[in-house]
């Protein structure tokens, strides 16, 4: 019995294997045809499973939709009118009138419908406060299951999240005002003053009564508020007509004490003609003053714009003559009927010629209407002029022939103008403040409702054929764009062609999966005679010839493949030898009892080998014995292999079952010794990167690859893939 320390030098005495030339790299190549018709192989085999996702997808989405509770949901139309002033426009107050309605003032409409005081008045008015639907702490518990258990999710997460919440005390609604403000969906119509409200319940009726309870309660809101603002301007009116009261009640005292003092009273015709003449004489003239300061303002804008780049054409009474606006759109015109055609015809063109002739014209008529409007300005400020020098020589005159009057008489009569002027401004004030007094009376809102809000027939929420529909399509288009995708992300080995384009091997047959039906077996048989068919020209060319089987992993094939070709080849009256060289499953490797032997002086290692002859088909099959603890070390020594050697060399074929080389070195060592290897990949089980990684060991060591066999095929599913016409 030899030591272990024996047996390792005896490995390393061991000449190696004559290694042969490295094969090239395997070249992989990246572009795969896909077809229409391979598509749709692809999807007539997954149809069925297609429309099982499809119908259960429908089964599980029609469950849900008849445990959801469904809701309805009704409209209110409001329309926003136009802003009102609260006085008439004469108003003393001189306010300005409101501005038109516009996408902001919408907006906020808008806005405002869903605010605090509009929800709580709704509250209030429906007793919302008392409804399940809206206030879950009276809730009936006769809502849905599925229902139920969203909320019971929902609370317990809320309060997960937030474990101390604000306390809401007795009487206040905020939570309910809250859920009624979700379910209310408020917009505006395109750019339009209509404004829908939108309102979603469990109830149709609900539905509808809330829609029309938010729109009557805006416009509540509204009005309050329009009515608080018009009080609020009248206790103002009040206030203002209580100071002129007291201001004209003044005035007038003090003009008869100082009517006393100058000793002039009431029907009194003490130099009325020239008081009467000063009056009218101060009235002229202030009128004529102010006419004389706006046709100067006038001559001073065109004067100023004569002297600027805009010139005197940008000025208002320049702007609005209507025949320098005709001027000036007949210039635009011709301009553009210039620009049209100078591009085509040239700027020297006749018509061109034309045409600018025409624009130089209607230029010199702007500038000579533009001309007599100045002129006239200045003519007009001249003669203003003139008549406010007249009127001030008279008034003077008129003055000095009053002074012997005094000035006191002077300062009586302007007591009495503006003891005229306070009583017309307290009788205007008075006269509004009457008018804003009825218009109390019949204040309308600034909306109004164009189409009440009626309960809906059928159910807003959820559709149910909608839905359906959505959610086969979704699964459809789902389970079939999964179909299509999963032979990319596919790494197995399927086909021949896939072992071309990732080993770069040819196919030497394709073996189908061995069971116990007829037809299975004779489709085996007939993929081992295939095979069997392929090598026969070498083995024409060679004796013996000894191939190798091997893959790169466990379980592949490797001894049922070598040991049916073996017999195959028996059975056609070649001598084969069957060589089980797998020593690691210790199926035909047996320690001895006893003492061993040396062979031809080799190392100290004891075997024993011996030859087992089939009846029926002849076949040799080659086992031996070693009573060493680890027996696939004989595969390290040299005389294992000489009494191996003689043993083939009395054979026509000699076919060797190794280990799979990714798992065990043992295929390394077994194929420096064999002509041929044959690599076996079994169908949709091997991975690609295995396989490639397996060919790349025997390539590194020079072995010669003669190509691979697709093991364990299943006909049918394989006939699913390629087509019925596919039987082997």
């Amino acid at each position: 019995m030899s030591t272990s320390s024996d047996l390792l030098s005896a490995a390393s005495a061991a000449p190696a294997p004559a290694m042969r030339p490295m094969a090239p790299d395997i070249v992989f190549d990246p572009i795969t045809t896909v077809s229409f018709s391979a598509l749709m192989a692809i999807l007539r085999r997954s149809l069925w499973w297609i429309i099982l996702l499809v119908l259960a997808s429908l089964v599980i989405t029609a469950a849900v939709l008849h445990s959801i509770e469904p809701r309805y949901q009704a409209q209110a139309v409001v329309q926003v009118a136009e802003r009102q002033q609260p006085l008439p426009s004469d108003s003393p107050t001189a306010l300005q009138q409101s501005p038109p309605v516009d996408d902001l003032t919408i907006n906020s409409e808008v806005e405002a419908i869903l605010s605090p005081a509009v929800l709580r008045r709704v509250v209030k008015q429906l007793r919302l406060d008392q409804d399940p639907e809206f206030n879950p702490a009276v809730s009936t518990g006769d809502a849905p299951f599925l229902w139920k258990t969203v909320s019971g999710l929902m609370g317990r997460l809320r309060e997960y999240l937030r474990p101390n919440p604000q306390k809401i005390g007795v009487g206040d609604t905020r939570l309910v005002e809250d859920r009624l403000a979700r379910a209310t969906t408020v917009s505006a119509k395109n750019r339009s003053r209509i404004i829908v409200i939108e309102v979603t319940s469990f109830d149709a009726e609900k539905a509808a009564t809330i829609a029309n309870a938010i729109a009557e309660a805006f416009f509540q809101n509204r009005l309050e508020a329009k009515l608080a603002y018009t009080k609020k301007l009248t206790s103002w009116l009040d206030g203002r007509l209580g100071e002129l009261r007291n201001k004209v009640t003044q005035s007038e005292s003090a003009l008869s004490n100082l009517r006393t003092s100058v000793g002039q009273y009431t029907g009194q015709t003490t130099t009325p003609v020239l008081t009467e003449q000063l009056s009218q004489i101060a009235r002229q003239l202030t009128d004529a003053q102010a006419e004389q300061g706006r046709i100067a303002a006038k001559v001073d804008q065109l004067g100023r714009l004569g002297k600027s780049n805009f010139g005197v054409r940008a000025s208002d009474d320049v702007m609005a003559s209507a025949l320098i606006a005709n001027l000036q759109e007949q210039k635009a015109q011709l301009a553009t009927q210039r620009q049209e055609e100078q591009s085509r015809l040239g700027p020297k063109h006749p018509d061109i010629r034309s045409i600018n002739s025409q624009i130089k014209q209607i230029e010199a008529e702007i500038a000579s209407e533009t001309g007599r409007i100045t002129h006239n300005a200045a003519d007009q400020l001249k003669e203003i002029t003139a008549r406010v020098t007249r009127l001030q020589q008279t008034k003077s005159a008129v003055e000095k022939k009053m002074d012997s009057q005094g000035i006191s008489l002077v300062h009586l009569h302007e007591m009495q103008a503006q003891a005229d002027s306070d009583r017309k401004a307290y009788e205007a004030f008075a006269i509004y403040r009457d008018k804003l007094a009825g218009l109390n009376e019949v204040e309308q809102p600034e909306a109004q409702l164009l189409s009440a809000a009626i309960a809906p027939i059928s159910p807003s929420y959820p559709r149910d054929m909608l839905t359906l529909a959505a959610v086969a399509c979704i699964t459809l288009l789902l389970s079939t764009a999964y179909a299509l995708l999963r032979p990319s992300f596919d790494t197995r080995f399927r086909s021949a062609q896939d072992i071309a384009v990732v080993l770069g091997l040819p196919t030497l047959a394709v073996v189908q999966r061995i069971s116990r039906n007829r037809r299975r077996q004779a489709l085996v048989a007939e993929g081992i005679r295939y095979l069997y068919a392929e090598l026969e020209n070498t083995l024409l060319s060679r004796k013996p010839l000894k191939i190798l089987f091997s893959s790169s992993l466990p379980r592949e094939g490797k001894t049922t493949i070598s040991t049916m070709l073996a017999r195959e080849a028996a059975s056609d009256g070649r001598l084969t030898l069957l060589i089980d060289l797998d020593i690691r499953n210790q199926r035909s490797a047996q320690p001895l009892h006893g003492h061993g032997h040396n062979h031809r002086g080799s190392p100290a290692i004891s075997f024993e080998t011996s030859l087992h002859v089939e009846p029926t088909t002849g076949l040799s099959i080659l086992s031996f014995r070693t009573p060493l603890p680890q027996p696939f070390k004989l595969l390290y020594n040299q005389g294992f292999w000489e009494e191996i050697s003689q043993i083939m060399a009395r054979f026509d074929l000699v076919v060797i079952d190794s280990p799979p080389i990714l798992s065990v070195p043992d295929a390394k060592i077994i194929a420096g010794y064999v002509d041929k290897t044959v690599f076996l990949v079994k169908w949709r089980a091997t991975k690609r990167a295995a396989a490639i990684e397996g060919v790349r060991h025997f390539r590194a060591i020079g072995a010669e690859i003669c190509g691979a066999v697709l093991t364990q095929v299943d006909s049918q599913k394989r006939a699913s893939y390629y087509g019925n016409y596919i039987r082997a």
